[in-house]
């Protein structure tokens, strides 16, 4: 057998082609081959599963090599940056606090052989997010910018808490205990030494995927499944232990209108047939008695709709702007002795029943009246777009506002706020405001408002897209 001949053409040859391209190369058409075969969603949610492998041994690698059981938000930032640099990326820490982390960066690892290919981000996003989450429990990962859609450099904001703003924001969530278990054999990744230099090119990244096998995913699957069957559960004793509230505080409400009703009867007969009788005092105490059934009343009634409030999903999307109508007839004495401006955006559909919109919006914009005080005519705008699979409503006013302390209280049972006065109302309007949006998969906050006031936003989920 005859030896080849050498071709010393050939090792000069001008072709761009050693091991770090080769890996570029490989992972750009890896993604694409996804992105054809299963589309641009799947093949993102299979490199995140990738992604948040590699993310948790890289996580526990920094931890061992640090000494520490946990990082802080600075720490983990500072993690982020310097496995970019590791594996040749050029992030840099913008801003970071106790809310959010943001980076920047002007140069992939993967080259501009990144570009066109998005799912690719998805391996910096469940990186980011795994680490953080594991670390500070919550995070949600927004790409503001990437290379991969053509951006001059890419932008990276790392929510730490779902808060209104990272809630209402277009990313991924992650989440992960503070104490999450390390993750088997990391030591082929462990950090080099802060004087080492940096890995060549994607050299790094292959050795951290070296460890995502089958095995893994399966691990994964089993434990996912484990943990739906405990959510489960838990989500079935929670229905009964409502239902049971339910029908205790409906109970409660009943028995107490009885002998409020006997009160009120013996009030009405003293203030009609006793008048003549009564000096100016007594009459006074007698009105007060009256005032004060009627204001029990309305308490129990608000009481025994909140217990009886039972949701099921329309057939069909409600019209908002029909139901913001309704709204306005409703409040109408109110809004014209308020001299109120009732302003109306876009209004898109939702998927909750017609009566259940109508309560919602009547006590938002009936509160916004109540509050706005008697200086000036208040202006109140109601908006409602569609958010991906949900509609997300806006109800705004230019009264008062609602202290930063007070926004989440707000909602909770007999609770009226430092602003209330000696505005009348039973504290539970806000609480059966909440119990109907999350009885539609929803959520609801208190935030400034562009106004000036309070900006009161909820959405209803689409359930056709669950």
């Amino acid at each position: 057998m005859s030896e080849a001949p050498e071709m010393p053409e050939v090792r000069a040859a001008d072709v761009d082609l050693d091991r770090d391209v080769f890996l570029r190369t490989l992972l750009r058409h890896l993604a694409g081959t996804l992105e054809e075969v299963v589309g641009l969603e799947d093949a993102s949610g299979l490199v995140s599963v990738v992604g948040a492998r590699m993310g948790q041994a890289i996580d526990v690698a920094y931890r061992q090599a640090l000494g520490k059981s946990t990082l802080d938000a600075a720490e983990v930032a500072e993690v982020l940056v310097d496995l970019k640099r590791r594996i040749q990326g050029d992030f840099a820490v913008e801003d970071v606090d106790e809310r959010r982390i943001v980076l920047t960066n002007r140069a992939c690892p993967f080259g501009d052989r990144v570009i066109g290919r998005e799912s690719l981000c998805m391996m910096t996003s469940n990186v980011f997010g795994s680490i953080t989450a594991r670390n500070l429990g919550y995070a949600k990962v927004e790409l503001q910018e990437a290379i991969a859609r053509g951006d001059d450099g890419c932008r990276v904001l790392v929510h730490l808490q779902p808060t209104g703003s990272a809630l209402d924001a277009p990313g991924r969530e992650y989440f992960g205990a503070t104490d999450a278990t390390p993750v088997p054999d990391p030591d082929h990744i462990a950090p080099r030494p802060t004087d080492a230099p940096p890995a060549v090119g994607l050299e790094a990244l292959a050795s951290l995927s070296s460890d995502v096998e089958t095995a893994s995913l399966r691990e994964m699957r089993d434990h996912l499944r484990d943990a739906l069957g405990q959510l489960e559960d838990a989500n079935q004793q929670l229905l009964l232990r409502n239902a049971e509230l339910q029908r205790y505080a409906a109970a409660v409400a009943h028995d107490l209108r009885t002998p409020l009703v006997v009160v009120k009867g013996y009030a009405q007969l003293l203030a009609q047939a006793g008048a003549a009788d009564l000096d100016d005092d007594g009459r006074a105490m007698v009105d007060g008695l009256l005032e004060g059934t009627e204001r029990m009343g309305a308490v129990i009634d608000a009481l025994l709709t909140l217990a009886r409030l039972e949701v099921t999903s329309p057939e069909s999307p409600t019209d908002v702007a029909a139901a913001v109508q309704v709204v306005s007839h409703e409040l109408r004495a109110d809004i014209e002795q308020a001299g109120a401006t009732i302003e109306v955006g876009a209004l898109a559909s939702a998927w909750a029943q017609p009566t259940h919109l109508v309560q919602v919006l009547t006590n938002l914009v009936g509160n916004a009246l109540k509050f706005a005080g008697s200086d000036r005519a208040p202006t109140i705008r109601i908006e409602a777009r569609r958010i991906r699979a949900a509609t997300q409503f806006f109800v705004d006013d230019d009264g008062p506002g609602v202290p930063e302390a007070e926004r989440e209280r707000v909602f909770e049972l007999f609770d009226r706020g430092s602003t209330a006065g000696d505005q009348p109302g039973s504290g539970i309007g806000l609480a059966t405001v909440r119990k109907i949006v999350e009885s539609y998969g929803g959520t609801i906050r208190c935030e400034p408002s562009p106004l000036g006031g309070a900006r009161f936003a909820f959405t209803i989920v689409d359930p056709t897209t669950l």
